[in-house]
């Protein structure tokens, strides 16, 4: 499964793919909103992480650019955002996010989301810690 990776903040990004290339995920990462664009129609990503607040393009933009090109839009788009309120959450929602994850973002919540869609995601078990 191809991933984009994109946020602001290159530590989120690097330990981000780290994570998610060690469960066998694909991962393409930028720190740049004007790069997701390029990136999405070069590797097609079936899942984005997007950073609500970039340089550039914001997670709003590019989920609106999403809208205005649906044959590039991923099976699960999803907002990364260090803002969990309601009214935030409203509006990914509205901007056609499918989830919206809180900063920092904990592994096993991302899994169980990508759980949702893909039968294949092992999620972490306790063991595992």
């Amino acid at each position: 499964m191809h991933v984009l990776v994109a946020d602001d903040d290159r530590d989120t990004v690097d330990t981000q793919a780290v994570l998610l290339r060690r469960r066998g995920f694909s991962v393409v990462t930028c720190t740049e909103g004007n790069d997701v664009m390029p990136l999405v129609e070069k590797y097609r990503p079936e899942v984005m992480l997007l950073d609500l607040a970039m340089p550039g393009m914001s997670g709003f933009d590019v989920a609106e650019e999403l809208k205005e090109n649906p044959d590039l839009r991923p099976k699960l788009l999803i907002a990364l955002t260090g803002f969990g309120d309601n009214g935030t959450k409203e509006m990914t929602a509205q901007a056609g996010f499918d989830h919206h994850l809180v900063k920092p973002l904990h592994l096993l919540h991302l899994l169980v989301v990508l759980a949702t869609v893909y039968t294949d995601v092992q999620v972490i078990t306790a063991t595992e810690g």
